[in-house]
């Protein structure tokens, strides 16, 4: 199978090519970050649930302050 450039992937994802370098060197540090520790990355299903839930928290504080 051949692997795809640094210009391909980016176009097939719509994003810039500055950004997902970018993405692919933070999550490059918090991998090496995590090494030698009992913490692990968090895998992306488990990532999407962590924005999911900090916006909710996000939400409910807002509704809160408004009570």
């Amino acid at each position: 199978m051949r692997r795809k450039g640094l210009i391909e992937v980016p176009r097939e994802l719509g994003v810039n090519e500055m950004s997902l370098g970018n993405w692919v060197r933070d999550e490059r540090r918090r991998i090496e970050a995590a090494k030698g520790t009992n913490l692990e990355p968090l895998s992306a299903a488990e990532r999407v649930e962590f924005l999911r839930l900090r916006k909710q928290v996000s939400e409910l504080e807002k509704d809160n302050l408004f009570l």
